[in-house]
């Protein structure tokens, strides 16, 4: 059995897909000539951790991981056990029930539009 464990710094981004949020961190490695090659790898939490989008975590424990896909191939990703926040993520303030951001002056002629 290959072991594999990763540690440092990384963004995490979160995108909703099919009632489901997906996970994935941006890799990079340089080229021969001197460019970056920038792609993104899948990672996974445990089931009750919710990670904002655009987020700066420090991995403190988490290894290589993989599934088999409804075309039966294997997807490789990472499964991130342990993490810390490195801010805590801004909660979404000013959101009225409607979901529209509430103004600071709600005086209607101070209106942009």
């Amino acid at each position: 059995m290959l072991k594999s464990e990763f540690k440092g710094d990384v963004m995490v981004f979160a995108k909703e897909y099919n009632g489901r949020t997906l996970y994935s961190i941006s890799i990079s490695k340089k080229k021969q000539d001197g460019t970056w090659l920038n792609g993104y790898k899948g990672v996974s939490f445990r089931k009750d951790v919710v990670v904002p989008n655009k987020t700066k975590i420090n991995i403190i424990k988490a290894w290589e991981d993989f599934y088999i896909n409804k075309d039966n191939q294997t997807v490789i990703g990472m499964f991130i056990s342990e993490f810390e926040f490195q801010e805590e993520p801004k909660p979404v303030e000013n959101i009225s029930p409607n979901g529209f951001q509430m103004l600071e002056d709600d005086d209607p002629d101070s209106l942009p539009f």
